[in-house]
């Protein structure tokens, strides 16, 4: 079975409510809703790879469908886009087109190997041997990888550009660098405002835009918030023994000195510790000033003194 014979719609599409809000706006009944959305998504199906169809109008939507209105309720409940290239199906790719029935066969198949019977073996197979895919469920493994916060393709990469007014083809290499890059679709979206904003009234082109998301991302690069610190390593009880105190001083270029305490080694540590892995620079000895005993002090004498002195003596006899 080829990728165009089919394509995904889910069984619970009856009861949506969107789909009642489409029969409401236009005033028609559900079969003959869904069957003007099969019409639509086949159509996108057999001629785009990204649900943009140029060329096609909001009028023909209502006139091929034979529901008045219909195209404008689309655009109500957000299932089609009036985009100036055409109509766009947003979201296409995740549900049709080669890509994703491709990934919906993929997953269809892994389950069926995980859990083969063989009545499934007999009766569920198409012409040419394939398994019909189970499109619930893998509608919901798309939205959990959404969910975890998957890149975009470059087809989605590529309809959010013309979205946004600008031309681009997934083909693109550009678009498929972003791609493998992981660069989200709120990302791309994001990229245009800002190019929008930048060059008001101007035509922005893919280039542009390519310019702003690696802008961006050079800046988260050297980003270096004010305050901010890297987390430090645990130390563990590096402190517990004599060795494991020995071992820590080493990472930082410390040894015991003699006659060191450990508790003193243990401080310089953790000084180094707290001043980001370096010693901090040892602190100034204070001066030491020596001062001459009271002893060592000689009295002073007065020249007064010194000539009654000298007196004295000589008024002394020494007897013969």
């Amino acid at each position: 079975m080829m990728a165009g014979d089919w394509i995904k719609m889910r069984g619970n599409l009856w009861d949506d409510p969107r789909i009642s809000k489409l029969c409401d706006l236009t005033d028609c009944g559900e079969a003959q809703i869904i069957g003007g959305l099969y019409w639509l998504w086949s159509t996108a199906d057999q001629h785009t790879e990204d649900g943009c169809m140029p060329g096609l109008t909001m009028r023909q939507i209502d006139r091929k469908t034979g529901i008045p209105g219909f195209a404008a309720a689309l655009c109500e409940i957000e299932w089609v886009k009036d985009d100036t290239q055409g109509v766009v199906i947003p979201r296409f790719t995740e549900h049709n087109g080669s890509s994703a029935k491709r990934r919906c066969m993929d997953a269809q198949r892994k389950a069926n190997s995980r859990n083969p019977s063989a009545s499934d073996a007999d009766n569920g197979q198409t012409e040419d041997g394939q398994n019909p895919p189970n499109c619930g469920a893998r509608e919901r493994e798309e939205k959990n990888i959404r969910e975890i916060g998957a890149g975009a393709t470059p087809v989605e990469i590529s309809i959010a550009l013309r979205t946004a007014g600008i031309k681009s083809q997934p083909a693109d290499p550009r678009l498929i660098a972003l791609a493998d890059q992981m660069v989200s679709i709120d990302t791309v979206k994001a990229a245009c405002e800002e190019a929008k904003r930048a060059k008001r009234g101007e035509q922005v082109n893919v280039g542009y835009i390519v310019k702003v998301i690696e802008s961006w991302a050079k800046q988260a690069k050297e980003l270096q918030a004010e305050g901010a610190s890297t987390p430090k390593k645990s130390d563990g009880a590096w402190w517990a023994t004599d060795a494991t105190i020995a071992a820590k001083g080493t990472e930082f270029g410390l040894i015991a000195n003699p006659g060191e305490s450990m508790q003193q080694f243990k401080g310089r540590i953790q000084a180094a510790i707290d001043n980001g892995g370096k010693p901090p620079a040892p602190k100034p000895a204070p001066a030491i000033v020596i001062r001459p005993s009271v002893a060592d002090e000689k009295p002073a004498v007065s020249e007064a003194n010194r000539k009654a002195a000298l007196q004295a003596a000589k008024a002394i006899r020494v007897p013969a």
